[in-house]
């Protein structure tokens, strides 16, 4: 292999290494962002049902 073959050799193995690191950086972001997003939904959903059991909770103590 000549000199001019592995220098572009390493070449293609670095841009790759960091390519990847980058992919790997960004999916990171992404799957963070998407469990951050799915905790808002649990808590506005958890907020919504404490509310109405709260309501219920007026409701029967009306009646009785």
């Amino acid at each position: 292999m000549s000199y001019e073959a592995s220098q572009i050799l390493l070449l293609v193995i670095i841009c790759y290494i960091v390519g990847l690191r980058i992919l790997v950086k960004i999916h990171r972001k992404l799957f963070r962002r998407k469990i951050n997003a799915q905790k808002e939904c649990t808590l506005e959903y958890d907020n919504i049902l404490y509310l109405i059991a709260q309501e219920e909770y007026k409701t029967n103590s009306v009646l009785t």
